[in-house]
């Protein structure tokens, strides 16, 4: 994903695409503002059929709860940045969540299996 700012060469683009690698484009609100993607149909299709292949295996698992820490991790960073320029007040309101967080983290690490097996 790509916010504003960033310059990308042409050939990086074309080896993101010829290796099935989407690009986004983010506004300055985080929102999509376009994408750029392989135009072969069946080059994304093969790539949705073996994410459903994937996710009924432990490694599928293993996949999701990596990507969860990682956007965890970088969720608590976000809040702390936020938390320097605020208030003692909303600093601890900011510290509790960034624990609570940390605590949902700990829960993570104890799922093991194939997801279809361990959802709640």
């Amino acid at each position: 994903m790509i916010t504003k700012g960033v310059r990308l060469s042409s050939d990086v683009v074309v080896l993101a695409v010829e290796n099935d690698i989407e690009i986004q484009f983010l506004d300055k609100y985080g929102e999509p503002a376009g994408k750029l993607w392989h135009p072969d149909i069946s080059s994304s299709a093969a790539v949705r059929r073996r994410q459903l292949e994937i996710i009924k295996t432990k490694k599928g698992t293993l996949l999701n709860k990596s990507l969860i820490k990682r956007n965890a991790e970088n969720f608590i960073k976000h809040l702390q940045e936020l938390s320097r320029r605020r208030s003692e007040k909303k600093k601890s309101f900011i510290e509790d969540k960034v624990k609570k967080i940390r605590e949902l983290m700990k829960c993570l690490v104890e799922i093991d299996g194939v997801i279809e097996n361990v959802r709640s």
